[in-house]
């Protein structure tokens, strides 16, 4: 009983929108201006102290978002909209990020209310400089199968803005 109401009481007492997120499928802005983004192009959210850096996968399958503060720069990612069955649905899901045959092994943990997986501590400086360096991002499974990928469109621009809020 408990759980309900403090998840209506987060919603609830959660600020309101920013200024520019994704609106739906392919939209980055707000509800009355928006525009429409391609696949893997990496959109960048500032905000005060924190960054957010958000990308759709190939043909709007999953949506990763990386966000880090000066207070916790390691950050924490976030895939959402994610419905295929490559993923299990357990605390503690291996995964692999494939950047241009390079390999980072990370743990994503599944969180159900939500309906989306999420990773903390996971930003160090090889895996974001491969990031900014690479042409594509392919999320594997533990057994090796392909979960979604992304191209890596304005990721350059996303590093730097991940470098100067959070210092990685």
């Amino acid at each position: 009983m408990l759980r309900p109401v403090l998840t209506l009481f987060l919603a609830l007492a959660t600020p309101l929108p920013a200024l520019a997120q994704w609106q739906g499928v392919g939209r980055w802005g707000s509800e009355q201006s928006f525009r429409f983004v391609a696949p893997g192009t990496w959109m960048v959210l500032q905000q005060g102290d924190s960054v957010q850096i958000t990308a759709e996968g190939d043909n709007h399958t999953g949506r990763i978002e990386l966000r880090c503060t000066r207070d916790a720069p390691a950050g924490q990612l976030r895939l959402s909209r994610y419905y295929g069955d490559g993923l299990g649905l357990s605390d503690s899901e291996p995964v692999r990020f494939a950047i241009d045959g390079q390999s980072f092994e990370r743990t994503l943990r599944y969180r159900p209310a939500d309906r989306d997986w999420v990773a903390s501590d996971l930003l160090d400086t090889a895996w974001l400089d491969a990031f900014a360096w690479g042409t594509r991002l392919e999320l594997l499974n533990a057994a090796g199968e392909r979960i979604t990928a992304y191209r890596l469109n304005g990721s350059g621009a996303a590093r730097a803005a991940l470098q100067r809020t959070c210092g990685i």
